[in-house]
């Protein structure tokens, strides 16, 4: 084999054996010019022009640029050997994180519902944050709001030990019966307590607590009221009805100073804290099928703050204002479980959610609005009938109890202290920040406390019931 090159003078193609070593002076024949001879394995063999023999060109390996041998280089062959031993590391190192991170997020749980804790799915995005001098100084507030509002409801407790109805247990000052069909989520109390709306069909009639007298019934919806709401400072009434209508009340007068239509039914309507918002659910019929949203309202220019699309219910404001409660995604599965939502009622955007193995029942504030207990009914787990969550929405921390039970409502004091579970049978009033029970009464019913926290409202198929608060076993502070 010989390797040819040409003469850098005159062109010539020279030609000199393969063990000719590199840099060896070669003289070329026609014009006597002196070259070197190149490296054999930088060289481009060329063919014998006087043979028929085809150029033999250099391998070219996998690695572009590398004209070898055809061997790979170091580099590819070190990924050959260890690249499969390198993914799986990193697969494993992947994993690992992954099991941390889920160990970590899982809430604890206390002594009765440590089991049930596994099942507690949680997604916290940005939301507000809690600011304990702030707090501080609204719970001074509301301390001080609430020894004015106790005064009056001491003078209401006398007035209504007046009314010709009560129920037949010997602590109840007395009691509003109400007509046939309506239920105990048909009662509308007034944020101080001091008015009572019972929707009856298409009508609502008001009831003022401080005297127990009847003050009007309100007409104008065609179809039945789906849903009422008093507006903070008492002056407005909003009433949702089937007939896909809006109508906002006068409450001093009876009077409809305005309607809002939608496109179709509408329910639950619920005043933000500071009546500056309006929020309610609308449901629409069309050939695609039906179609659920929330809507967020400016109340007093009437402009749409904001829509929540979706299927969502059971509407409740936190009393701070900062969230927007609602029940929504229900998977219809043998376990029925829901995710409850936070939402930021200014612009619409969900901050928070909660998935709960089961259905939602009851869920209520704290006074501060930075608690939320929810109580859940599980379908599948023959062991539990009830699981109670209390959550903590300043520090993201959930605690869960169990119980066999079936836990129907609860209801934060006044003060925030202690919480009332009411079951079928009796009604436990707990530590709301332990869980230890404090008392037990044979009160029962949906429990509603006045702001004030001397009137204990108890809401049942018969009406609704009055209970001085010290009825429930004293546990109200001297």
């Amino acid at each position: 084999m010989s390797i040819s090159f040409k003469c850098p003078a005159c062109r010539t193609v020279l030609k000199v054996g393969n063990e000719v070593p590199a840099g060896t002076k070669i003289k070329c024949p026609k014009c006597s010019a002196v070259t070197v001879a190149p490296v054999a394995e930088k060289a481009v063999r060329r063919p014998d022009f006087d043979s028929e023999e085809e150029p033999v060109r250099p391998k070219r390996s996998r690695v572009r640029g590398d004209e070898s041998d055809g061997r790979p280089s170091r580099s590819l062959s070190f990924w050959r050997r260890h690249g499969l031993l390198v993914g799986f590391g990193g697969a494993a190192l992947i994993a690992g994180i992954v099991v941390i991170v889920i160990l970590m997020s899982r809430p604890p749980g206390d002594e009765k519902g440590g089991a049930a804790v596994g099942k507690l799915q949680t997604t916290t995005l940005k939301g507000p944050e809690y600011s304990p001098t702030r707090e501080a100084e609204l719970a001074a507030e509301r301390q001080r709001g609430r020894d004015k509002l106790a005064q009056e409801e001491k003078k209401a407790l006398r007035e209504l030990a007046n009314l010709p109805d009560r129920a037949k247990h010997p602590q109840c000052v007395g009691s509003f019966f109400a007509p046939p069909g309506v239920l105990p989520g048909d009662f509308t109390f007034s944020p101080d307590g001091s008015l009572l709306a019972i929707r009856n069909r298409s009508n609502i009639n008001l009831v003022n607590l401080r005297t127990g007298k009847h003050l009007r019934t309100l007409t104008g919806h065609s179809q039945s009221v789906n849903g009422a709401a008093f507006s903070p400072d008492n002056l407005w009434l909003v009433s949702a009805g089937g007939d896909k209508s809006l109508r906002i009340w006068e409450v001093n007068t009876g009077e409809t100073k305005d309607t809002i239509t939608a496109n179709g039914g509408v329910w639950d309507p619920v005043f933000s804290p500071d009546g500056k918002l309006l929020v309610y659910k609308t449901e629409s019929r069309s050939e695609r099928g039906g179609e659920h949203d929330v809507r967020i309202l400016n109340f007093s220019s009437r402009e749409m703050r904001a829509v929540i699309k979706g299927l969502h219910t059971k509407l409740l404001f936190s009393p701070n204002g900062l969230f927007l409660c609602t029940e929504s995604d229900m998977t219809l599965s043998p376990e029925m479980s829901v995710t409850l939502a936070l939402w930021d009622p200014n612009n619409g955007t969900r901050v928070r959610e909660l998935k709960l193995p089961g259905i939602m029942w009851s869920r209520a504030f704290s006074p501060d609005g930075w608690r939320l207990a929810i109580v859940c009914q599980l379908i599948k787990d023959p062991a539990v009938k009830s699981r109670l969550f209390i959550w903590d929405l300043a520090k993201d921390e959930r605690t869960v109890s169990d119980f066999k039970d079936g836990l129907d409502w609860v209801a934060f004091s006044p003060d925030g202290k202690w919480l009332a579970c009411n079951f079928s049978k009796e009604t436990t009033l707990r530590d709301s920040h332990t869980g230890k029970v404090l008392h037990t009464s044979d009160i029962v019913g949906r429990f509603v406390f006045s702001p004030g926290g001397e009137i204990v409202f108890v809401l049942d198929r018969e009406g609704c019931h009055i209970f001085p608060t010290t009825a429930l076993g004293g546990t109200k502070e001297k």
